[in-house]
């Protein structure tokens, strides 16, 4: 008698824990299928609408030993760069210089002005790089259509008043420009206030 009784309680024991693992397997289904029905819910309530990405910022590589010796970088005045068509990861590179050699003291401010082919405003997938005056060392900020104004314009501006900087489309799809320009304004020696843009 006891070694059936005995039988009989371990018997049941296996059938508690085989109960037990059901239930685990059954609810973990559960859950994972109420996942995929919340899931195909918010896709169907937030379908055809503007996400917000997280966009990222990819410093380019310090060009060394010196621009002026680096491949790549095209040459501009602060006319602008004319026509541009930056595909999805392009990387153009310019070096900004004014048509004479500029004598200052300070820098009051840098304005890039990003002019579309068509009539286009507010923001775009594409951000400015500017390199710091020993070649070391990039600052970047996103760009819109129209005026763009340059935090610490200092930091890059050569002796000369020339600019190194880069124009990055982070987006996946083409970027048409009809034009990317600067307008520089310093403070020269006297104290007094001069500006250089495409006129100059």
């Amino acid at each position: 008698m006891d070694d059936s009784k005995q039988q009989t309680e371990t018997n049941s024991k296996q059938k508690e824990i085989q109960l037990t693992r059901w239930w685990a397997i059954i609810s973990s289904l559960a859950v994972l299928m109420l996942c995929f029905i919340l899931t195909w819910i918010f896709g169907f309530m937030v379908g055809g609408r503007n996400i917000a990405i997280s966009i990222p910022n990819i410093i380019p590589p310090t060009i060394t030993p010196t621009p002026l010796e680096t491949p790549g970088v095209s040459a501009a005045n602060f006319a602008g760069t004319g026509y541009l068509s930056i595909e999805a990861g392009g990387y153009p590179s310019f070096h900004f210089r004014p048509k004479y050699p500029i004598q200052f003291q300070s820098i009051k401010s840098i304005t890039v002005h990003l002019v579309p082919v068509q009539n286009l405003s507010g923001s775009t997938t594409l951000q400015f790089y500017y390199l710091h005056q020993s070649g070391e060392g990039w600052r970047m900020m996103n760009l819109q259509w129209g005026d763009n104004k340059v935090d610490y314009p200092y930091y890059s501006v050569r002796s000369d008043g020339s600019i190194y900087t880069a124009v990055r489309n982070w987006g996946q799809q083409t970027v048409e420009i009809r034009t990317l320009s600067l307008t520089l304004v310093v403070i020269k020696a006297d104290g007094a206030e001069a500006v250089y843009d495409a006129t100059h």
